[in-house]
């Protein structure tokens, strides 16, 4: 980050993301605080529940954006996107649905859509 922050490496030039797995509590999110204040960025997290806390899929998937828009409004940042598997884990009495296909593609491809916009800024 020192190295980009004096001209001395291209923003390509760094790793774009870092997946980080485990189960619930085990220090991810802090893990990613750690790494915003080390290397004085800005820490952006959401997570599939504060996105659906906004409301149905379209406002759901309008958070999502606001957030990435946050993200890069604020380079260099840290973008945390916690529970990113529940995106795609819609399920009817734990049958996939046409219904829950299709909210999945919604949210893989408005998330693949951010992240060639967090990566072009």
């Amino acid at each position: 980050m020192k190295a980009w922050k004096t001209g001395d490496l291209d923003w390509d030039e760094f790793s774009s993301a870092i997946p980080l797995k485990g189960p619930p509590g085990n220090g991810k999110t802090l893990l990613a605080e750690a790494l915003a204040g080390e290397i004085g960025a800005t820490l952006v997290a959401t997570s599939y529940v504060d996105c659906q806390r906004q409301g149905h899929q379209g406002d759901m998937l309008k958070a999502l954006s606001r957030t990435v828009n946050e993200a890069i409004q604020t380079v260099p940042s840290v973008f945390c996107i916690d529970e990113i598997d529940s995106f795609t884990h819609a399920r009817l009495r734990g049958i996939p649905t046409i219904i829950s296909w299709a909210s999945s593609t919604d949210c893989l491809n408005t998330f693949r859509n951010s992240t060639k916009r967090m990566v072009s800024s």
